[in-house]
């Protein structure tokens, strides 16, 4: 679209209120008839870039309810800009041109985007002397709705996490939802192919979608695996109790064809016993690793020292480990459990009140231990997403 005689007077008219209301700069020249792009001059910011006369009608299009919802979340009518945390890299040379899109909404990652630089226009929320600029600064997730079907902010909140997490764990990308005033280095890279994303494609909602991304933001290995740990912590209980349901529904199938004595009942005891045994600290990574893990496929990305040592342990070779049998694949399972739960211990406890052990992982193998940690925290989430919903944490 361009600026014609059908719209000339409707845009003159916004941008006389942009000035007059958002504190907008005024144009140096006047739109005229013919221009296929507006430049909207944010004040005391360095967006050189014009929008398409398509774009500007549309996020200007009911200025009336242009609203900011909270620290990090604007909105108009339909359509919501949330700000977005990138941490230490820049998406736009990171990512692709991602997007999702159902019959319902659509959801992007868009820069400069257009209501959060008008929100912060309006409200001085910028400050040329410090680098705070109300609209170049920002990149943000837009979810804009294609119908009447409206969701509440709780399920906005949660699809949009799960959008994010996509991004987090195929990029290796910190990001986050984040608030004015936050800042992205940039990095200067090449950018990926766009491709779009279906419903199908998501995995369901959990809040271990955010500490994944919280724990890219760390820079301390230690602290780092601290936070990758907690993703395990969140899910164990869950999948214990799974666990106990199930042997429990297999005592309680064989009632038509055993009696109910005291032996039978004693096995019962004896199933509520081994479900509190799982729940303790040092059973939490292995309950997860047995039940969640075909550890196979990720145990080439822990440190050479770590498969080394399990594999010495558990008497069979790290390379040949996808010919072992179901036994020495759980020996292997419970004793890479031990290794998590010492190097938590190693981290959280203070030197005076650790008992050093030497199954925990050294401090310099602590970054290729935090591969194989993300690689397990996705395989959870994965696990957790395909769960039925009465399952699902």
């Amino acid at each position: 679209m361009k600026v014609s005689t059908r719209n000339i007077r409707i845009i003159k008219r916004t941008l006389e209120r942009l000035y007059d209301e958002f504190n907008i700069d005024p144009l140096e020249e006047e739109v005229q008839l013919g221009d296929d792009s507006i430049l909207i001059v944010y004040p005391d910011d360095m967006v050189e870039e014009p929008i398409s006369v398509d774009d500007f009608l549309y996020y200007t299009s009911d200025l009336d309810h242009l609203v900011r919802e909270d620290d990090s979340t604007v909105r108009m009518g339909r359509i919501r800009q949330t700000i977005l945390d990138i941490g230490y890299s820049k998406y736009d040379f990171r990512v692709p041109n991602l997007t999702y899109d159902d019959e319902y909404l659509s959801l992007k990652v868009v820069s400069n985007p257009v209501l959060i630089g008008l929100v912060s226009s309006r409200d001085g929320l910028y400050d040329d002397d410090y680098g705070i600029f109300p609209c170049s600064m920002y990149q943000a997730v837009e979810l804009a709705y294609k119908s009447n079907t409206v969701y509440s902010r709780k399920e906005e909140d949660e699809l949009i996490q799960a959008f994010l997490y996509q991004i987090s764990s195929k990029y290796d990308v910190p990001i986050d939802i984040g608030s004015f005033f936050a800042w992205a280095d940039l990095v200067e890279e090449s950018q990926p192919e766009p491709y779009s994303l279906s419903r199908e494609t998501l995995i369901p909602y959990s809040e271990a979608m955010s500490y994944y991304s919280k724990a890219l933001q760390i820079y301390d290995p230690d602290i780092r695996f601290h936070h990758l740990y907690k993703i395990i912590e969140h899910f164990s209980p869950s999948i214990s109790k799974k666990m106990a349901y199930e042997k429990l529904n297999q005592k309680l199938d064989t009632l038509a064809i055993v009696s109910r004595d005291s032996r039978y009942l004693d096995s019962l005891l004896d199933l509520a016993k081994q479900y509190q045994v799982s729940l303790k600290d040092k059973e939490l990574c292995k309950t997860v690793l047995l039940e969640c893990i075909d550890i196979v496929s990720i145990f080439h990305l822990l440190p050479m020292t770590l498969q080394k040592d399990i594999a010495k342990r558990c008497s069979v070779k790290a390379e040949s480990l996808s010919e072992s049998s179901v036994t020495i694949l759980e020996k292997v399972k419970n004793e890479l459990g031990e290794v998590i739960y010492m190097t938590r211990n190693r981290i959280v406890h203070a030197k005076s009140n650790w008992d050093p052990s030497d199954r925990a992982c050294l401090e310099a193998d602590m970054p290729e231990m935090n591969e194989f940690m993300k690689a397990l925290a996705k395989c959870l989430i994965v696990w957790n997403g395909r769960q039925p919903k009465e399952f699902r944490v």
